[in-house]
């Protein structure tokens, strides 16, 4: 995933630790709105080819090293 921005990195980390947050919850995390973390999602989204923050859990799960 190292095409992502440096905030859409701040968001897979969010999501990476705490995949049950909400795009408010994300936000609050990061001091952006939920607007953004909306945008940055679907940057990611795009991107990656996933479509949900569900599976996007689970792929950041799987492809950092435990």
């Amino acid at each position: 995933m190292s095409k992502l921005t440096p905030h859409e990195q701040k968001v897979c980390e969010v999501i990476q630790k705490q995949p049950e947050l909400t795009k408010r919850g994300i936000g609050s995390r990061l001091g952006i709105s939920h607007h953004t973390v909306d945008f940055h999602l679907r940057k990611i989204y795009d991107k990656t080819g996933i479509h949900n923050k569900t599976a996007l859990a689970a792929n950041l799960s799987k492809s950092t090293p435990t």
